[in-house]
């Protein structure tokens, strides 16, 4: 055996295109040889080919000496191969997948399975560790203060300009529930795309097939996690913002009129409904996110609701969705978060 791995004049068409032409290596054992080329040149084609991954359309490769083929069990039993990224058959639990991984290495001390997956059980609390609730915290007071500011810009512009009358309570808290359901809406859908969508897009959360978890429950997880956070701190953004303006206005006299309690009866119940109108929204990015495999078009998605949403509320009294609306609108989006289970989500279990 004068090479431990060979390929004669190897040869690969997709239909009409020439994948890789009469490839010839020539490696001898100890050797490190190093396969290089820019994307598309054919190394992958070229390694499948080796492993029988995939058959040539002339040529030959040989491993051992031996002519690699459907039969060739007993040198593939000598070989290890990762060709463009390491993967796990996700029907299949993680117990599952070490035991078939055993049983074709024809490694059989079946208690280090066990002990493998012992160690893996804190993937779990560091997959719902990526979202930093401090610094998500911290960006959320933020956002509420940049709101403020836009408030209080608003106001001073209202009164100081003498063509325009001073803004009252009714339209000032209007531009509050506009200014709430935008900044936050837009923001739980990048972090529906960061903790979410690239993830699985990118197959990170693969890894947790080491240990025996549910992968629709761990992304279930995530969304309540991201819809929990989106309400709360829609809720500090109102109560921050309706506090601020009956602040200002009695000690500047910033709005028309006065506050009087019983404006509360209307703001609670429309403060209610927006958040969780937005609530809801909010897992339609994740919906489109998944299915297109896109973190923009999920973005993008939270933006077409948002504008959707503001096209209702305008002729709607009171200007917020009504009980009927928000139970359709609750209907239709959990029909679509399970379609989108069923058909992008697999389970393994």
């Amino acid at each position: 055996m004068d090479f431990l791995m060979e390929t004669r004049d190897l040869t690969k068409a997709w239909r009409k295109k020439t994948a890789v032409e009469r490839v010839n290596l020539h490696v001898r054992e100890g050797e490190i040889y190093g396969f290089v080329g820019p994307n598309g040149a054919g190394k992958s084609t070229v390694m499948k080919m080796m492993m029988n991954l995939i058959h040539p359309d002339a040529g030959e490769a040989r491993i051992f000496g031996e002519k690699m083929g459907d039969e060739s069990y007993e040198s593939f039993k000598r070989i290890g191969s990762i060709i463009e990224a390491p993967c796990f058959y996700e029907k299949m639990t993680g117990r599952e997948n070490l035991e078939l991984y055993c049983e074709y290495m024809g490694y059989h001390n079946r208690e280090r399975i066990e002990e493998a997956l012992s160690r893996m059980g804190h993937l779990l609390r560091l997959e719902l560790k990526k979202f930093d609730l401090k610094k998500n915290i911290l960006i959320t007071l933020l956002l509420i203060l940049f709101s403020i500011l836009f408030l209080t810009v608003s106001l001073l512009d209202s009164m100081t300009d003498p063509e325009q009358t001073k803004d009252t309570f009714e339209s000032t808290f209007l531009v509050i529930g506009i200014l709430m359901s935008v900044i936050f809406l837009i923001y739980s859908s990048i972090l529906t795309v960061s903790l979410v969508i690239r993830e699985y897009t990118h197959r990170t959360i693969t890894i947790l097939f080491c240990c025996p978890l549910n992968k629709r429950k761990l992304i279930v997880a995530k969304l309540l996690l991201i819809t929990a956070f989106t309400t709360a701190s829609m809720l500090a953004g109102y109560l921050c913002c309706c506090a601020y303006i009956v602040g200002v206005d009695r000690a500047f006299d910033m709005l028309e009129g006065s506050f009087h309690a019983a404006d509360l009866s209307v703001w609670i119940p429309a403060a209610a409904v927006s958040i969780a109108s937005c609530a809801v929204l909010s897992l339609w990015p994740f919906c489109v996110g998944i299915l297109k495999k896109s973190g923009s078009a999920a973005i993008v998605t939270s933006l077409v609701a948002l504008f959707i949403r503001q096209l209702v509320i305008t002729k709607a009294p009171g200007n917020h969705e009504s009980l009927p609306q928000l139970l359709l609108l609750t209907a239709l989006t959990a029909a679509a978060v399970v379609i989108v289970f069923r058909r992008t989500v697999t389970k393994a279990e």
